[in-house]
């Protein structure tokens, strides 16, 4: 007796005969933030004679992972399959603050690694949410962060820096959000830069006078 060939489904069919393959994963897509710094003054020569290291900020635990986060509400956290930043966020973040000041050339040195010379000061951070935030037909950008300064010497804080902002997105794409989260940094930065800049302007006053480090 002649045992015929099993009938497949016509779906089977058509996926047997695509030479792509039925069921094939999507490609990964990667994202990274960043933004032009053509219009950020750019000195010559270093305002001030201080070594600067720049410390991985710390990162809530919802987001500290290689994939994009986007939420409907604040208390729950989804996370894109085959959306990814091209670093984890907090490496990405410290580059873009490395490569900000480095291009601004307030400090006679910035670095992001220990070196075995201690800075005269350290950067440190943190970041509260870097998302998606997706509110009805309404997709924002979603970034919080603070900042630190802090005088190695004494580890006291001579400065701070706190935001928590959001931008609108008009494309419902992640590559937008990118771009919007991107834009809230070059903002943010502009902003915290002057700051920064009058908070070393009494750090060298005190250094000249001789009073660097001193409590009343």
């Amino acid at each position: 007796m002649r045992i015929g060939l099993p009938i497949l489904p016509l779906c089977a069919l058509i996926c047997l005969s695509m030479a792509s393959g039925c069921g094939s994963t999507p490609p990964r897509q990667y994202f990274g933030m960043s933004y032009s710094l053509s219009d950020v003054e750019s000195r010559e020569t270093p305002k001030y004679p201080f070594t600067l290291r720049i410390r991985e900020p710390d990162i809530q635990l919802a987001f500290d992972r290689s994939q994009i986060v986007y939420r409907y509400d604040p208390y729950k956290f989804k996370y894109y399959n085959y959306k990814f930043w091209v670093a984890k966020p907090q490496t990405m973040v410290a580059e873009l603050l490395y490569r900000h000041l480095k291009h601004t050339n307030l400090f006679n040195e910035v670095s992001l690694v220990y070196q075995r010379e201690v800075p005269d000061y350290e950067l440190h951070g943190g970041i509260d949410a870097i998302e998606e935030y997706d509110s009805g037909d309404t997709w924002y950008g979603h970034l919080a962060m603070n900042f630190r300064l802090v005088r190695f010497s004494d580890r006291k804080v001579v400065w701070a820096y706190r935001f928590d902002e959001t931008k609108e997105v008009f494309t419902r794409e992640p590559v937008y959000v990118v771009r919007a989260l991107s834009e809230l940094m070059d903002e943010q930065m502009s902003k915290m830069m002057p700051s920064m800049e009058a908070a070393m302007d009494k750090e060298m006053a005190a250094r000249e006078a001789g009073t660097e480090g001193t409590t009343k």
